[in-house]
C-alpha cells in the first residue's frame, strides 16, 4: 500500500490552534467557575422574575439563583407564603440577601427564609444557626 507524500509547509497555511489548559474554558477565558458552597450568605441582584420563582445573580459565578415562591420571605427573614409573582418587591434591579440551599450540576437555589435583608445575616436556628457573612461583597 502507497500513501502520497504529505503536503509540504509552504502550501499548507493551516496550523491547529494549540489546546486549552485542563480546567480552563479555553484561551483567554480562565478557569472553570466554581459554584457557591451551601450555607453561603450572598447578596444579588434579581435578573428574572418568573411565577415559580426569582433569579438573582451569584457574584463571580456565570450562573443565576433560583429562590422557589416557597423560599421567599420578607425583610426580617419570615416566611411570606404563597405569592402569585410578579409582585412587590421582586422586581428586576433589586438587590437581596439569600443563604445558597444547594449548587447540584451547576445549578443554584436559594433561600431568603430566615436572612435578615437589612444586615445579610442569618437568624438564629435558621439553615444551621448564627450569623452569615457575604464573602464576596464586604
Amino acid at each position: 500500500v502507497s500513501f502520497p507524500p504529505p503536503p509540504s509547509s509552504s502550501s499548507s497555511t493551516y496550523s491547529r490552534p494549540p489546546l486549552p489548559p485542563r480546567g480552563h474554558f479555553g484561551p483567554g477565558y480562565g478557569p472553570l467557575p466554581v459554584p457557591p458552597p451551601a450555607g453561603l450568605v450572598l447578596r444579588g441582584q434579581v435578573t428574572r422574575v418568573e411565577s415559580y420563582g426569582v433569579f438573582l445573580s451569584v457574584p463571580h459565578y456565570p450562573r443565576s439563583c433560583l429562590v422557589h415562591v416557597s423560599q421567599l420571605a420578607d425583610a426580617f427573614g419570615e416566611r411570606t407564603g404563597r405569592v402569585d409573582l410578579p409582585a412587590e418587591p421582586w422586581r428586576e434591579g433589586e438587590e437581596f440577601y439569600y443563604v445558597v440551599m444547594d449548587s447540584e450540576q451547576g445549578k443554584v437555589s436559594g433561600s431568603m427564609i430566615g436572612v435578615v435583608q437589612a444586615t445579610g445575616e442569618m437568624k438564629d436556628g435558621a439553615f444551621g444557626g448564627g450569623g452569615g457573612a457575604d464573602m464576596f461583597n464586604r
